[in-house]
């Protein structure tokens, strides 16, 4: 197995009386000796109690928290913190010196969020100005956005549904253009596999005549409204790459002829005749 050190284990401590099926709440410390026997592990490097909401849950849960420290003194432990579920909790645990750590809910629509962004957010900068890890969780909603191009969309700030996309191209082939040629971008923001791979399915529905698969150009440099997007939102190189050795090969399964580094066409199409007999 890997050395212990190369990766982190983190868990948390629930103590309300509802929530699980057991009635019993032990102590954080009968807690904490199960999950090292269950994780067969020496030490966890984060325990969070979970779901504070009231804004004095550190009162309320003093025993607990000293509790952990103690764990923490002995090496059992080796940060200890909390995961919040209210902007109260959120201001308690950027004023409690105890914290080391913070699960925030927290994502650029405000969705499953403990409040409105403009209340969240600065709750969030004052956790990290006080020197305490943030840890950012419902990053995607609950997977609400992982599967949805519009969203993608959305963030550049071009909505084009399918529908429209659809109604245009039958349109033109109506007008008598019989030859139709569609751009598809990848590493756009928030985009992964997922929604990129729902978007070529849609393409080859299309039945274009050709497709131009370019990969999004991030430039603010140049380009100064491209200010506006989160570059943490993009994927990184691996990610650029694995996206665009996906697309390429649904395309090319779907019956589509690789021509060059980023354009495909169909097997009758004059270019990819072209590309065949020179």
């Amino acid at each position: 197995g890997k050395p212990r050190e190369s990766y982190t284990l983190v868990s948390k401590y629930w103590w309300r009386e509802k929530g699980l099926p057991e009635s019993e709440r032990p102590d954080a410390d009968v807690a904490v000796k199960r999950y090292l026997k269950e994780l067969k592990t020496d030490y966890i490097d984060l325990v969070q109690m979970h779901c504070m909401m009231e804004p004095d849950w550190p009162k309320k849960l003093r025993k607990q928290m000293d509790i952990l420290e103690d764990l923490k003194r002995k090496g059992l432990i080796r940060a200890h913190g909390v995961s919040c579920h209210s902007v109260e909790g959120l201001e308690a645990a950027a004023a409690e010196p105890w914290v080391d750590v913070v699960h925030a809910r927290i994502n650029p629509f405000g969705k499953y969020m403990d409040g409105p962004p403009d209340k969240v957010v600065p709750a969030v900068k004052k956790i990290h100005a006080a020197g305490k890890g943030v840890i950012a969780i419902k990053v995607i909603g609950c997977g609400t956005y992982r599967d949805d191009p519009e969203k993608v969309q959305e963030a550049i700030n071009r909505p084009q549904s399918f529908e429209l996309t659809r109604d245009v191209v039958e349109q033109m082939r109506g007008a008598g253009v019989h030859s139709i040629n569609l751009d598809v971008l990848y590493g756009l923001p928030f985009q992964t596999d997922r929604p990129l791979n729902k978007t070529i399915e849609q393409v080859v529905l299309l039945k274009p005549d050709r497709v131009a698969l370019f990969g999004y150009a991030h430039v603010p440099w140049m380009k100064k409204h491209q200010n506006l997007i989160d570059e943490k939102q993009l994927a990184d190189i691996n990610g650029r790459f694995s996206q665009a050795q996906m697309a390429a090969q649904l395309l090319v399964n779907a019956g589509f002829v690789r021509i060059g580094l980023d354009h495909f066409a169909r097997f009758d199409d004059a270019l990819a005749v072209a590309a065949r007999t020179g």
